[in-house]
């Protein structure tokens, strides 16, 4: 009996975690500074607000936890970017634009956006909104000017 049981022991050990390895003696060198790749635009969709984006790299538990709360954020960014903006446009082309899309950011933001009271989803910091009426009329997230 006394054998199973120093068998079990030591395979539990094993199985949760137990790292008998030693230190490594390597000397690697680690920069100081991490370059963070440059934000590149990218049309406005699920995905670019700042709600839930520290959830992703959730991991077991944790991701299970989360799941919920990234589906809420998402679904509310789904809600804006494809359903609210493309209804507000319509409304906008029937009424006021005789046919037309807006003509700069500033129109859109006072005439789609505001007008319908559409609330976008908060950036990360150092992003924008801007509505590029040349490239099919949607809203896309741009590095903010400095």
């Amino acid at each position: 009996m006394k054998s199973y049981l120093s068998v079990f022991v030591a395979s539990m050990t094993c199985l949760l975690g137990c790292d008998n390895q030693p230190p490594s003696t390597t000397n690697s060198v680690q920069p100081d500074v991490v370059a963070t790749p440059k934000f590149e635009a990218k049309p406005a969709e699920v995905g670019v607000g700042v709600q839930g984006q520290s959830l992703e790299n959730e991991t077991g538990v944790g991701k299970i936890i989360a799941q919920p709360a990234m589906t809420l954020f998402q679904t509310k960014q789904k809600v804006v970017f494809e359903i609210q903006i493309p209804q507000a446009l319509e409304i906008y082309r029937a009424g006021e634009g005789n046919g037309e899309y807006p003509k700069s950011h500033a129109e859109f933001m006072s005439k789609v956006i505001k007008a319908n009271n559409i609330q976008l989803p908060k950036l990360p910091e150092g992003q924008v909104y801007r509505y590029r009426p040349s490239e099919e009329q949607k809203l896309w997230v741009e590095p903010k000017p400095e």
